[in-house]
């Protein structure tokens, strides 16, 4: 859960496909393939994947539209630098015991939605559990 009396925040957790009972390594890379079509990259390791999808839901919810936006329109940038669509190495931090909290370091970023190129939504990976992705997003 993310509160602010002064922002738009999003927030979205996905714990791994391979983490889930039942689930089989072919079901798996089908799942991944599917998102992947769906954010319109390529398929690559399932962590990266739904790391990107959990920042793109962070986003549109901060946006307020959600889905009704097509998640290809959500394009990522390095919070300290300005080239388009560079996602980050994140880290787990294996002391946190209790709630998501920001990754810190290179797990930071910011976002547009295509069509409000204006709007600037700043970003952070969340650090949940090591089957566990996630991302927080407030319109910056």
């Amino acid at each position: 859960m993310a509160v602010s009396d002064d922002a738009r925040l999003g927030v979205d957790v996905d714990v791994l496909f391979s983490a889930r009972r039942g689930v089989g390594s072919d079901d798996v890379a089908q799942r991944v393939r599917h998102v992947a079509s769906v954010l319109g990259t390529d398929a690559g390791a399932e962590r990266d994947v739904l790391q990107r999808w959990t920042r793109v839901e962070a986003v549109l919810k901060a946006d307020g539209r959600g889905l009704r936006v097509d998640p290809r329109e959500v394009s990522f940038m390095d919070d300290d630098h300005d080239h388009d669509d560079h996602d980050h190495d994140h880290d787990y931090d294996d002391h946190n015991h209790g709630g998501a909290v920001p990754v810190t370091g290179l797990s930071r970023w910011r976002a547009i939605v295509r069509d409000d190129v204006d709007t600037v939504y700043r970003g952070s990976d969340l650090a949940v559990g090591p089957d566990t992705v996630g991302a927080v997003a407030r319109l910056a």
